[in-house]
């Protein structure tokens, strides 16, 4: 079994966290969250840069056999996922529309994710330098018709960062003094210049009308993610009992699976608009305790799930 690189479990944890709190604002109506924005500037593409950087085992696979490790391991989680949503849309009176509506939206980092994978596999497979093969693919996606969709054009950055943050650690040449001062020094500006706020797509109208918003927003994204990884290395190294918290980040898919499940379409079925939170201290406390909570509610949810071979493969399609 090959050893797992703790600090990245750790940013994993962290990262899904961030995530059941985004859907927490969400449930509560919170609008204009300072925490929230700090939250959309980073989580994703902290994702997307953490999946980047254990891509470079299935890339090398032939195209047969790569495509359907993807299949399973991201196709199969969607359709479950939008097979049992679609179930409780229907029994709670939901219409078709709803359910056709889900089936593009739902889970919808797991599609981004897939359609990265193959711009990234075929891209490899050019007869270039990979560094000239990745800003290709960048240019390339951020003009091509439906690049928006799932902000593949937007995370494909942060896939490349991963892929290449990869090559660099294992040729031992990352020093994370440096990759912190910089990513900190970098992402704070970014915040000065009011680069953290939601992500908005990066569209060709939005680059040819605003080109430093989209700059900014991609800068902010990239610097954002480094600052918490080289965050998590550092607590990873001073801090061994965070490796207790690391355990969480072995499970994220599963937990993204059951978080989508229960916090976008469960509770606010229950929830119903009657939960209101605007204070500071809701901002800055409350609902970020929820999310951490939910985390943990959902971490303990997984590990129940997979405690079932068949239901871990149905609803996670791999075998913790």
């Amino acid at each position: 079994m090959k050893q797992r690189i703790i600090y990245f479990d750790l940013a994993k944890a962290l990262a899904m966290v961030m995530v059941c709190t985004c859907h927490c604002y969400s449930l509560v109506g919170f609008n204009g969250s300072v925490v929230n924005n700090f939250i959309n500037s980073v989580t994703m593409p902290l994702f997307m840069m953490i999946c980047g950087f254990f891509s470079i085992g299935y890339l090398r696979r032939d195209f047969k056999d790569f495509i359907a490790s993807r299949v399973m391991r991201l196709l199969l989680p969607v359709f479950t996922c939008w097979l049992t949503v679609s179930t409780l849309m229907l029994i709670c009176g939901g219409g078709l529309d709803a359910v056709l509506a889900d089936a593009l939206g739902g889970l919808w980092f797991l599609k981004s994710l897939f359609v990265v994978c193959i711009v990234a596999w075929i891209a490899l497979r050019l007869p270039l330098p990979e560094w000239i093969s990745a800003l290709l693919t960048i240019v390339a996606l951020l003009f091509v018709p439906h690049g928006t969709v799932w902000q593949v054009n937007y995370l494909m950055f942060a896939f490349w960062a991963g892929y290449f943050l990869r090559k660099a650690h294992d040729c031992g040449t990352v020093d994370y003094r440096w990759m912190f001062a910089v990513s900190a020094m970098i992402y704070v500006t970014c915040g000065i210049l009011g680069g953290i706020h939601y992500q908005r797509d990066l569209s060709l109208w939005l680059m040819s009308h605003f080109p430093w918003v989209a700059v900014l927003q991609v800068v902010t994204a990239l610097s954002g993610s480094l600052l918490l990884l080289s965050l998590c290395y550092y607590v990873g190294q001073m801090v061994p009992a965070v490796s207790v918290v690391a355990e969480v980040g072995k499970y994220t898919l599963g937990i993204y699976v059951v978080q989508t499940i229960v916090l976008q379409y469960i509770m606010p079925i229950i929830v119903g608009g009657k939960l209101t939170l605007s204070s500071p201290m809701a901002d800055f406390v409350v609902v970020p305790i929820m999310g951490a909570v939910a985390t943990a509610i959902f971490y303990a949810i997984t590990r129940l799930i997979v405690t079932c071979r068949p239901l871990s493969r149905w609803f996670f399609s791999i075998n913790y």
